[in-house]
Formats: C-alpha cells, sequence, structure tokens
C-alpha cells in the first residue's frame, strides 16, 4: 500500500492522524463493540486523504488498547519507506504516558485531546485567567491556554513534568463546555493550535468514502485476518483512485477533483459507445481525445 502511494507521489504533507473506526458486521470472529453490536475496530492511520498504515482489530479492541504499540508499528514502517512525519493528532484516546512518550522520542509535535482530570478542571478553572475570543470557520471561541500535570496526578506540583494544554470554552444554557488540547509545540499560537487539530475532522470523511465507495463496509471473508487484507486492498483502491482523479480533472473539465467514485463513474466510465472494423466510437460531446494526446 506504501508502496504505491510513493510510486504515485500522492502522499503530500507531513502530519499522521490516527483514529479507530467500527466496521459492524456478523462474522465468525466478530465481537461485541461498545456500542453494542459486534463487528471490528481496525486502526488507521492517515496523512491527509491517503491512508498508510492499518492494523485489524476486534470489536472489543478499543482505540485505547495497546495504541503505543500500534502507532510504534505505524511509525516504524513510514520509516521505512521514508516518509516523514513531523505532526501527531489525534483524540482522547491517544491521551497516555506511553504514547506522549513515544512521540517524544520520534522527536515528533503532538496533539491530542486531553482527558478532563481534576488537575486540569483546577487548571482551567484557576489558572487560566486569559480567555480570548475567536471565531474559528464561523464557530464562535474562548480560547485560554496554561500548563498542567497530565499522568502523575497526587505528585507534588513543582515536582512533576508540566505540558502545555490550550482550551476552548463555549457557553452553553448557563455553563462552560471546555475542551482541551495537549501539545508539545510551544510556539504556534492559541487559535492556530485549535484550528490546526480541527483539521483531524476530515477523517471521518475518509472513513465514509473507504466504508461507502471501497466496501470497507461490506466484508466477504469470515475472519479478522482475512477481512484485513481485503480493507488493505480496498485502501490500494482508493490509493489508486485519488491518483487518477487528480491526474483526470486536471486534464478534462466534465471530471471534478472532489468526484465520489459514483460520480466518476456516471460522468467519465458510464457512456455509449460502438466498436465496429477495430474503431472505436463514443456518442458523447465529451472530450476524451484529450486523454490520449
Amino acid at each position: 500500500m506504501l508502496k504505491i502511494a510513493k510510486r504515485l507521489d500522492i502522499i503530500r504533507g507531513n502530519v499522521l492522524d490516527y483514529d479507530n473506526v467500527i466496521i459492524f458486521n456478523n462474522k465468525y470472529d466478530s465481537t461485541w463493540t461498545y456500542k453494542k453490536e459486534k463487528g471490528y475496530q481496525p486502526g488507521v492511520a492517515f496523512i491527509g486523504k491517503v491512508p498508510v498504515y492499518i492494523e485489524g482489530r476486534s470489536g472489543k479492541s478499543g482505540a485505547i488498547y495497546r495504541m503505543q504499540e500500534t502507532l510504534e508499528r505505524s511509525l516504524k514502517l513510514l520509516g521505512q519507506h521514508k516518509v516523514n512525519i513531523k505532526y501527531f493528532r489525534s483524540d482522547a484516546a491517544a491521551y497516555k504516558k506511553s504514547v506522549v512518550e513515544l512521540m517524544e522520542r520520534k522527536s515528533l509535535q503532538y496533539f491530542i485531546r486531553a482527558v478532563k482530570t481534576p488537575h486540569l478542571s483546577d487548571v482551567i478553572t484557576h489558572d487560566i485567567t486569559d480567555w480570548k475570543k475567536v471565531q474559528i470557520k464561523g464557530v464562535s471561541y474562548e480560547i485560554g491556554e496554561g500548563r498542567f500535570i497530565p499522568f502523575e496526578q497526587g505528585s507534588p506540583r513543582k515536582k512533576a513534568k508540566t505540558y502545555r494544554v490550550v482550551v476552548t470554552r463555549v457557553l452553553i444554557k448557563g455553563e462552560y463546555l471546555h475542551r482541551s488540547i495537549m501539545t508539545n509545540n510551544e510556539r504556534m499560537a492559541p487559535e492556530k493550535v485549535v484550528a490546526f487539530y480541527n483539521q483531524r475532522g476530515a477523517i471521518e470523511r475518509n472513513f465514509d468514502d473507504l466504508k461507502n465507495n471501497f466496501n470497507w463496509c461490506r466484508l466477504p471473508f469470515s475472519v479478522l485476518n482475512e477481512n484485513t487484507t481485503f480493507l488493505i486492498i480496498s485502501a490500494i483502491g482508493n490509493i489508486v483512485y485519488q491518483y487518477l482523479i487528480e491526474q483526470f480533472s486536471g486534464t478534462v473539465d466534465f471530471v471534478r477533483r472532489n468526484f465520489r467514485l459514483k460520480n466518476f463513474i456516471f460522468h467519465f466510465i458510464t457512456v455509449s459507445s460502438f466498436w465496429r472494423r477495430g474503431k472505436l466510437t463514443l456518442f458523447t460531446q465529451k472530450s476524451y481525445e484529450v486523454l490520449l494526446e
């Protein structure tokens, strides 16, 4: 999968996003997920829209389970293929000391959703006093930042290592809803930290594309190992499609860069034609000839 993505030169950027996705099914070895339905819960790493690492997991293997080992394997594989990673983003499943230490050993800048602990609540309530009103993509926030102790609760504050935390708050029904991002980037402005972290929301669109256009929600086999192979092969199809749509959208005006697979089939592939005496005649006003030049 990585070899093909590199050969097609579609891996752009240096931000690694990781998440787990539930694929509901009733296969022979499917197990109960936290959503109270049977299925699998594979872990997937993306760079942009490109899947670069896929690990099969049972439905009961939550994202937090042995996450550090999963990320270590993915980073090792990316390193072997000389894919440069500078930033790591993840939800609160990565809020573990072992994950943070791994990122620091790899010299990566991480942006991780922080779990609200008693100490973090105390920092938000008493230490963060400078709240700034901002708008990020039309959404209004108040943003503040401070330092907190994430993994050593009960230790004397002066001895424990502190980390930067950027907090947003929104007033809902008279109470503040807080969301916190833990990061080792000390230079990025707080509003840019929030905007950068929010970009990981694109993962949900990536999963939707893989499930509905590349059949991740229609697993063909009975056991996890074989279905994981299917997920990887389908992801390769997705990678090849991303390359083709990029090439064709830059050449013909009736293909757009944001076409989903069904749109591409309808607008590009489905066309009446007639083959006679070694000559193909297309019954369309669209100009396909430019692709042959």
